[in-house]
C-alpha cells in the first residue's frame, strides 16, 4: 500500500466521515439550530487553527467582511457558539472521534 500525503483536502474527507458515524445525542427538534457537521469542524477549527476565540473571531470576521474562514476552510455554514459545541459534543464518545 503506498502512503499518501496528507493534504488540507484528504484531512477534510477523513473528519466528514468521521461526522458522518457520529450520533447526534441531542432529542430530534426545530430547536437544532447546528447541524453535526457545523459542531465538530467548528471544534475542529479551535484546534486546527490554535486560537481559544477562533469562533468569536470568525462571527466577527462575518460581520464585517461578509465571509470568514471556518467557512471558506472547514464549509461551517453557522458558527456554532461555544458553549452549543460543549453542550452537544460532550455527550459524543471520544473514541467515536
Amino acid at each position: 500500500m503506498e502512503a499518501q500525503r496528507l493534504s488540507f483536502a484528504l484531512m477534510l474527507s477523513y473528519l466528514n466521515r468521521v461526522v458522518e458515524r457520529v450520533e447526534d445525542p441531542r432529542q430530534r427538534s426545530n430547536a437544532q439550530r447546528y447541524g453535526r457537521w457545523d459542531l465538530v469542524l467548528g471544534a475542529f477549527a479551535v484546534f486546527y487553527l490554535q486560537c481559544p476565540s477562533v469562533l468569536e473571531h470568525q462571527r466577527q470576521m462575518q460581520i464585517r467582511h461578509g465571509h470568514n474562514n471556518a467557512q471558506r476552510l472547514f464549509g461551517v455554514m453557522t458558527i456554532p457558539t461555544p458553549n452549543q459545541l460543549k453542550n452537544v459534543l460532550d455527550g459524543v464518545a471520544a473514541a467515536v472521534l
